[in-house]
């Protein structure tokens, strides 16, 4: 588990690459020197993501929506998400849930992560490590 320093980050956007499909999630750090993290994620996160962010509600529930209902019909809070590490080109995350009984983190991917803060409105944070070894810096215009 990562102790060290974490950024607050927002979810800037998805980006699809037209010519193989890939998708990208794309963070900012809050602060100054406001770094950009892309994290490739599966066409199936970045669609539930995106159906979130954009406020849509679907007839059926996708699987982030229930993850979200459980949380709440636990009467649990998802108090942050964490981009902890990047290991061997992999981003490792972790969620921090508090409920009736204390709190709770759980490993996960960062899509998952991301895709239930966007649901309840949970602060992301990326650590520092992260960011030194994968941020890069926002182009100029």
């Amino acid at each position: 588990m990562y102790h060290g320093w974490m950024n607050a980050v927002e979810l800037i956007g998805i980006q699809v690459d037209p010519l193989t499909g890939a998708a990208a999630l794309v963070l900012r750090e809050h602060n100054t020197p406001n770094r950009l993290l892309p994290i490739i994620v599966g066409q199936a996160d970045a669609s539930s993501i995106a159906i979130a962010a954009s406020g849509a509600n679907l007839s059926r529930p996708m699987t982030h929506d229930l993850m979200a209902a459980l949380v709440g019909s636990l009467d649990g809070h998802l108090d942050s998400v964490e981009v902890t590490e990047l290991h061997e080109g992999v981003f490792l995350a972790s969620l921090t849930i508090s409920g009736p009984g204390g709190e709770q983190r759980i490993d996960t991917r960062p899509s998952d992560a991301i895709a239930l803060a966007v649901r309840l409105r949970a602060p992301l944070f990326v650590s520092d490590a992260v960011l030194d070894e994968a941020g890069t810096m926002p182009i100029e215009e």
